[in-house]
C-alpha cells in the first residue's frame, strides 16, 4: 500500500508518490518519493504540523540551503505548498551515516584503525569542505551530527537536513531564544544560550571525528554534567588515537573541542594537515573579489535622494556584472529588507517583455484583466504601460524595492519601452532600477534617453586577480594563471578550473577551455547540457524528462556540481538554465548541424508534450528542427498573444516569421496590417490593407483603412484618391470648386438646423466620411468641412446615439471655424446639444469629443480660460480611452490647447505640450499633428529654448512634406516661423518678405476665417509691416509703401474680428505704429495701461505682456521677464535692438 502523509500539500500529492519514510524528527519527516515531473526519486521533507508557522519554517529551511551548490551539500530542488502546508524536494542520498560508514561493525569504545582509518581520511576533508560551503553561504547549520552527514555508495559525503540552519548575520551578536540541536554534538555556547558563530559547527565536527576515532562521544551523562564538562574543555584520555595522545590528531581534537570558539579554526587547519585532502575547488563557487569599490558605489547611488533612480552597470561578458548585482542585492535584502525583483534577458529568447517575468508576477494581481480583443493602437499600449507603472509603485507600498534586469543588451523589442516608462522621472525614493549591459552603446534607445548613472566594470586589479587565482591554484601556479588571464575574471576562473581538473589549458581563451570541459562530461550529462544550452529559455522537468535522457535529475545534479547550469524556483516550478551564456554558446558550437537540428526537434516535441504555453519557443525549435510549416502555426499564436499584451514590435516580428515559414492563414495578413498601423508604419500598413482588400477596387472597408494610414503618413493625395473611389460607391462626390464647397457647407448646416435629414446611411459611408473629414483637415480645411457637414447629416439620420453625439460635436467644431460669420453663431447651440447627446450615449469617447468641441468653440474667439479647461479635460478623458481614431482627436485637442497656452502665456505648459507632440510624431512616424498646425508650436518651443537650428530644420522638413504630399495647413505657418527667425537676426526686411511669400498659401487655405488665427496673424503681419513702413530694416520704397498699406489694413481687420480681445490688439498695434513714427510715450501710455489691464483680466497675458514690453521698449528697456526677451523681438519689432 502506498504511504499517505496528511501534511503533504494537496497539489503536491499527485506529483510525488511516497515510497517509504527515511527519516523522522520532531518538526517533520523525510520520505523517499518518486517525482513524476522529473521521473526520478527524491527525498521529500514535510512538516509535522498544519499551521502557517510550520509552513514558514519549511520555507526558511529550503531557502537557506537552496542556493548552495557544492559536492558535499545535498542539492535542494523545489519548494511546493501553500500558506499552511509546505514540502520540499532534495537530492536523495542512498547511503549510511558518517559513523556507520566509518566504523562499520566495530564495537562501541573500540579505537579506529586499519580499513576504518583509510575510510575516514578522505571523508574528513569532504566534511570540512561541506561545512565551509555552508558558512560561505552565510549560514550556520546548528545540527551537525552523524545522522545528518551521509555517505553514498561512491564514497561522497553529503550534509543534509537544514532544519535548524540560521543566517550567520542573525546569530553573531545575539543569543538564541531557545536551545536547539543534539546535546552530544552541541558546542558549549549552544548549551548555555550564548551568541553562536562558525565555531559552533566546527565543534560538532570535532565531536564526530572524536567519535569516529574512539567509538564514543567525548562527553556523556546528564545535560547539566555535559554542559559543565564542555565548558571546562578537559577531554577524556586520548590513548586510542592513531598517533597517540600527543600526536597531530590529539592536537586537532583539543583545538576543535576548545570552549573558546576562536581556537576551533586552528583545529580545522590541523585536520586538513592530518588528512592532506582537499576537494577540487573547480566544484565550488569562487569568492567575489576586487569589486569592493563598485559595491560601495551602488550603496551610494541607492542612498542618493537627488540622483537618478536608474543605474546601468556595464562591462564585457564574464567580468562579473551578474555576480555584482547578486552580491549587492543580497546585501540590500539583508541590510534594508529590500524586495528584489530580478530578471535576466537571455539572448536565445524572443518573447514579449523579456527579462521582466518577476516584475509581471508582482504587478499583475493589481491590474484589471486586459480585454481579449484590445484595440490595436499606440494609445492602448501607452495606457496599459501607464497603468502598469501606477500598479508597480502601488505594489511596492513604500518599501525599499530594487528592480534588477541583467544583460539588458538582449532586451526584447518591448522590454526597454516598458522599463523606460517605469524608470522615467519622477521615481519614488524607495525604488531603484539597476540594469546591466556589455556597453552603454548596446542599451536600447528607449532607456538610453533617460537620465541614468553608469557603473563600469573593468579588468580585475593585479592584486585581486592573484587573490582569485590563489583560491583555486597552488601559490606557484596562481601567479602564472593570473599573468595569462591579465585581469579577465572569466578566463582566469576557467584556466584555474581546467588546471585543477587536469583538463588541457593549451587554449588561453574561454571558449576553448569551456569546450574541453563539455567534451569531458559523461554522455548522458553532455546530451542533457546540449538540450539545456539550445533551449533558448529556462526549462522545467516536464520538458527535460521528455527528451529521452535517462535519470534526468541525476544528470542535472552532476551539471550543477560542474557549475555548468543553475537551478531556479518560481511560481511555475523549478527550472534549469545554463550558468553562463558563454557555456551555452560553446555547447551549441560543439554540435554538428544535423545533431543540432535533432536536439531542436526533440525540444519542440517535449515543449508541446509538456503543454508549455510559450508558443514562440516552440516555433523557434520547430523551425530549427526542420518543420517550418508547423513552426509558422505556433509563431502566429505567439504573434496574436504579443498583440494582446501590447507588445507590438514583438508581434510584428512574429507575424513576419510566420509568413516566412509558411503560407499565410486566412485573416492573418489583416491582423498584421493592424499591428503595422499601431506602430505608426502608415505606408507599410496601407500596402498590406490594400493587399488584403484585393486591390483598390476590393473590400471598401479595408480600402478606407489603407487611406487612413496614408493620411497619417502625410501622403494626402494618395489617401484621398483611394477614399474618393470608396465615397463614389456610396454616392458621395465632393465638388471641386471652392464656391460649391462653401455652398454645400451652407446647405448642410441649413438642413441640420431644420432637421432635413437623408435616408439612413450604411456604416461604410459614415466611416469613409469621418476619415475624409479628419484626413484632409491639415491640407484642405474647407473640403474637410464639406465632408464633416455630410458626416453630421448622415450621423443624425442613424439610430446610433454615439454617432449622433459625434455629429453634434463635429458640427460645433466646424461652425466654430466660422465664428466671424452668421454660421458661427450656432456653434454654442450645437455644443450644448453635443454634451446632451454624449451623456445620453454613455460613450466615454463621445463625452471626451464633446469636450474637444468645447475647446474649439472657446478657443476660436480666444476665450482662453474656458478653452484651456475644456481641452485639458478632454486630454484627461482620452488618457483612459483606446480607439483607432483617438490619436486624431488628441492632436486636434492639442492644437486648440497650444493656442490657449500661448495667449495665456503658460510657457512651461506650452513647452511640455511641444515635447509631447514631437515625441508622438516620432513614435508613430506620423507628422499629421505637425502638418495640422502644431508645427508652429514645436518651432516656437525650439526658439524659446534658444535652438534656432532645430527650428530651421522643422521648417525644411515641413517644406519637404508639402512638396511630396501636396500641401497642408501647417504650411501657412511657415511664413510666421521664417519671420520669427529673421526678427531674431534683426532683419525686419526679411521678416516682411517671409510674410509676403506666405500670402498665396494663406489665400489657398483661408485660415483667417477662424478668429483666433486671424488675431495672431494680423497682429504679427501688421507689426512687421508698421516697422518696415517706419524705415526699419532694408527694403525698397515700393516695399515700404506696400507695408504701410498692409499695416493700416490689418489694424482695421482686427477691429472687425469677433475674437474677444481683437479690438484691444488693434489698439496695441496703433500704439506700436505711433511710437515707431516718433510719438512720445506719454501720448500712448494711457492706452497701453488699458490694454494691459483689460488683457490680463481676460486671462490673455500674452497681449498684456506685449503692452508692457512696448512701453518699456519706448524707454529703451528690453523686457527680459517676458520669455527671456524672445517675444519682445517677435512682437515689438522695430523698437528694440536685437543683441
Amino acid at each position: 500500500m502506498t504511504p499517505v502523509d496528511p501534511y503533504l500539500p494537496a497539489h503536491a500529492a499527485s506529483r510525488f508518490v511516497l515510497e517509504r519514510r527515511v527519516g523522522q524528527g520532531g518538526m517533520g519527516q523525510v520520505w523517499l518519493a518518486m517525482d513524476r515531473d522529473w521521473g526520478s526519486r527524491v527525498a521529500l521533507k514535510t512538516a509535522s504540523f498544519v499551521t502557517p508557522g510550520s509552513a514558514a519554517a519549511m520555507r526558511t529551511e529550503f531557502r537557506a540551503f537552496a542556493g548552495i551548490v557544492h559536492e558535499n551539500v545535498a542539492r535542494f530542488f523545489e519548494l511546493v505548498g501553500d500558506e499552511a502546508r509546505c514540502a520540499y524536494s532534495m537530492e536523495f542520498i542512498d547511503g549510511a551515516s558518517f559513523i556507520e560508514y566509518v566504523r562499520g561493525d566495530l564495537p562501541q569504545g573500540a579505537p579506529l584503525g586499519g580499513a576504518g582509518l583509510v575510510r575516514l581520511m578522505p571523508l574528513v576533508g569532504q566534511l570540512l569542505a561541506g561545512v565551509a560551503a555552508v558558512h560561505d553561504a552565510g549560514l550556520l547549520h546548528r545540527d551537525l551530527k552523524p545522522a545528518n552527514v551521509l555517505i553514498d555508495g561512491a564514497g561522497r559525503l553529503v550534509l543534509v537536513d537544514p532544519g535548524l540552519a540560521v543566517a550567520l548575520a542573525d546569530v553573531g551578536t545575539s543569543a538564541p531564544r531557545a536551545m536547539v540541536g543534539t546535546v552530544a554534538y552541541m558546542a558549549p555556547e549552544q548549551l548555555e544560550g550564548e551568541p553562536l558563530g562558525p565555531g559552533t559547527d566546527w565543534y560538532a565536527v570535532g565531536v564526530m571525528v572524536f567519535e569516529a576515532l574512539l567509538g564514543r562521544v567525548p562527553f556523556g551523562g546528564a545535560l547539566l554534567d555535559v554542559a559543565a564538562k564542555k565548558r571546562l574543555g578537559v577531554l577524556p584520555p586520548l590513548d586510542g588515537l592513531p598517533d597517540g595522545p600527543e600526536g597531530v590528531w590529539a592536537v586537532a581534537l583539543r583545538l576543535l573541542l576548545s570552549p573558546n570558539p576562536a581556537e576551533r579554526r586552528r583545529g580545522v587547519d590541523q585536520l586538513r594537515e592530518v588528512t592532506a585532502h582537499r576537494m577540487p575547488r573547480a566544484f565550488e563557487a569562487s569568492p567575489y573579489v576586487g569589486r569592493e569599490v563598485e559595491l560601495e558605489r551602488l550603496d551610494h547611488l541607492w542612498a542618493s535622494a537627488s540622483g537618478s533612480r536608474l543605474i546601468v552597470v556595464t562591462g564585457p561578458t564574464g567580468y562579473g556584472k551578474s555576480r555584482l548585482l547578486d552580491t549587492w542585492a543580497a546585501g540590500a535584502r539583508r541590510r534594508l529588507g529590500a524586495r528584489i525583483v530580478a530578471g535576466r534577458c537571455d539572448p536565445r529568447e524572443s518573447v514579449p517583455f523579456l527579462g521582466l517575468d518577476a516584475l509581471m508576477r508582482l504587478v499583475s494581481p493589481r491590474l484589471d484583466a486586459p480585454p481579449q480583443q484590445a484595440p490595436v493602437t499606440l494609445e492602448a499600449q501607452r495606457r496599459a504601460f501607464a497603468n502598469f507603472r501606477s500598479a508597480f509603485f502601488a505594489a511596492t507600498d513604500g518599501a525599499p524595492t530594487v528592480v534588477l534586469v541583467d544583460d539588458v543588451q538582449w532586451a526584447g523589442p518591448d522590454t526597454a519601452v516598458l522599463l523606460a516608462e517605469l524608470a522615467r522621472a519622477p521615481v519614488p525614493a524607495n525604488v531603484l532600477f539597476v540594469v546591466s549591459a556589455r556597453s552603454p552603446e548596446e542599451v536600447d534607445p528607449a532607456l538610453a534617453e533617460l537620465a541614468f548613472d553608469t557603473l563600469s566594470l573593468g579588468r580585475l586589479a593585479a592584486e585581486a586577480s592573484l587573490q582569485l587565482a590563489s583560491w583555486f591554484a597552488s601559490p606557484r601556479r596562481a601567479g602564472l594563471v593570473s599573468a595569462v588571464a591579465a585581469g579577465d575574471p572569466l578566463l582566469l576562473t576557467e584556466l584555474s578550473r581546467a588546471g585543477e581538473l587536469g583538463l588541457s589549458t593549451s587554449s588561453p581563451e574561454v571558449d576553448g577551455l569551456v569546450r574541453n570541459r563539455i567534451r569531458g562530461l559523461p554522455p548522458t550529462e553532455r546530451a542533457l547540457f546540449e538540450i539545456i544550452a539550445l533551449a533558448g529559455s529556462a526549462v522545467g522537468p516536464a520538458v527535460l524528462r521528455r527528451c529521452d535522457i535517462p535519470d534526468t535529475l541525476d544528470a542535472v545534479t552532476t551539471l550543477l556540481r560542474e557549475r555548468l547550469v543553475r537551478l531556479e524556483s518560481g511560481p511555475g516550478g523549478v527550472t534549469v538554465s545554463p550558468a553562463h551564456a558563454t557555456f551555452a554558446a560553446a555547447a551549441a558550437a560543439e554540435l554538428r548541424p544535423e545533431a543540432r537540428a535533432l536536439r531542436h526537434e526533440a525540444l519542440a516535441e517535449a515543449l508541446i508534450g509538456a503543454g508549455d504555453p510559450r508558443s514562440e519557443f516552440i516555433a523557434i525549435h520547430l523551425e530549427l528542427g526542420g518543420a517550418p510549416e508547423r513552426a509558422a502555426s505556433y509563431a502566429l499564436t505567439a504573434a496574436r498573444e504579443a498583440g494582446r499584451r501590447f507588445a507590438y514590435r514583438s508581434a510584428r516580428e512574429l507575424y513576419e516569421r510566420a509568413f516566412r515559414l509558411g503560407p499565410p492563414v486566412t485573416g492573418t495578413r489583416g491582423e498584421y496590417a493592424e499591428i503595422l498601423a499601431a506602430l505608426g508604419l502608415g505606408q507599410l500598413a496601407a500596402d498590406v490593407f490594400l493587399e488584403v482588400a484585393g486591390g483598390e477596387s476590393g473590400d471598401p472597408r479595408l480600402v478606407v483603412r489603407a487611406a487612413e494610414q496614408l493620411f497619417l503618413s502625410a501622403r494626402v493625395p494618395s489617401g484621398m484618391r483611394l477614399l474618393a473611389a470608396v465615397l463614389r460607391r456610396v454616392g458621395v462626390v465632393a465638388p471641386r470648386s471652392r464656391f460649391f464647397q462653401l455652398l454645400g457647407i451652407a446647405a448642410g448646416h441649413f438642413r441640420l438646423a431644420w432637421g432635413w435629414l437623408p435616408r439612413t446611411p450604411d456604416d461604410l459611408a459614415l466611416t469613409a466620411l469621418w476619415v475624409a473629414a479628419a484626413g484632409v483637415a491639415p491640407s484642405d480645411p474647407i473640403l474637410s468641412h464639406w465632408y464633416g457637414a455630410r458626416y453630421a447629416l448622415l450621423a443624425l439620420a442613424t439610430n446610433d446615439a454615439a454617432a449622433k453625439a459625434r455629429s453634434a460635436s463635429l458640427e460645433a467644431i466646424l461652425l466654430a471655424r466660422f465664428r466671424s460669420t452668421r454660421f458661427g453663431d450656432r456653434a454654442p447651440v450645437r455644443l450644448a446639444e453635443a454634451f446632451r447627446l454624449a451623456e445620453l450615449s454613455g460613450d466615454p469617447g463621445e463625452i471626451a469629443y464633446a469636450w474637444v468641441a468645447a475647446g474649439a468653440v472657446h478657443w476660436t474667439v480666444q476665450d482662453v480660460g474656458p478653452a484651456t479647461a475644456a481641452c485639458e479635460r478632454a486630454l484627461d478623458l482620452y488618457s483612459r480611452i483606446t480607439s483607432r481614431s483617438v490619436h486624431w482627436e488628441i492632436s486636434v485637442t492639442r492644437l486648440w490647447l497650444h493656442g490657449s497656452y500661448a495667449v495665456s502665456c503658460e510657457i512651461e505648459k506650452m513647452l511640455r505640450l511641444a515635447d509631447a507632440v514631437s515625441e508622438d510624431a516620432k513614435a508613430r512616424n506620423d507628422p499629421w499633428a505637425l502638418d495640422a498646425g502644431l508645427f508652429a508650436l514645436v518651432c516656437r518651443a525650439h526658439l524659446i529654448r534658444g535652438d534656432v537650428a532645430a527650428a530651421e530644420a522643422e521648417v525644411r522638413a515641413l517644406e519637404a512634406r508639402v512638396l511630396e504630399g501636396g500641401g497642408c495647413v501647417g504650411e501657412v505657418l511657415i511664413d510666421e516661423v521664417e519671420a520669427d527667425l529673421a526678427l531674431l537676426r534683426g532683419d525686419v526686411g526679411e521678416a516682411w518678405r517671409a510674410m509676403v511669400r506666405g500670402q498665396p498659401r494663406r489665400e489657398r487655405h483661408q485660415t483667417e476665417v477662424i478668429p483666433a488665427l486671424a488675431v495672431d496673424y494680423y497682429a504679427r503681419r501688421g507689426s512687421i509691416a508698421a516697422a518696415l513702413a517706419a524705415g526699419r530694416g532694408e527694403a525698397s520704397a515700393k516695399e515700404r509703401a506696400a507695408a504701410a498699406k498692409v499695416a493700416r489694413g490689418d489694424r482695421e481687420r482686427l477691429r472687425r474680428c469677433p475674437a474677444i480681445n481683437a479690438v484691444r490688439t488693434a489698439e496695441l498695434l496703433d500704439a506700436h505704429a505711433r511710437l515707431l513714427g516718433g510719438a512720445p510715450l506719454a501720448d500712448v501710455a494711457a492706452s497701453l495701461d488699458v490694454i494691459e489691464r483689460d488683457s490680463a483680466a481676460l486671462g490673455q497675458h500674452h497681449w498684456a505682456s506685449a503692452a508692457r514690453a512696448l512701453r518699456l521698449a519706448a524707454q529703451g528697456v528690453r523686457d527680459t521677464s517676458w520669455c527671456g526677451g524672445l517675444y519682445v523681438d517677435l512682437f515689438v519689432p522695430g523698437l528694440v535692438a536685437v543683441p
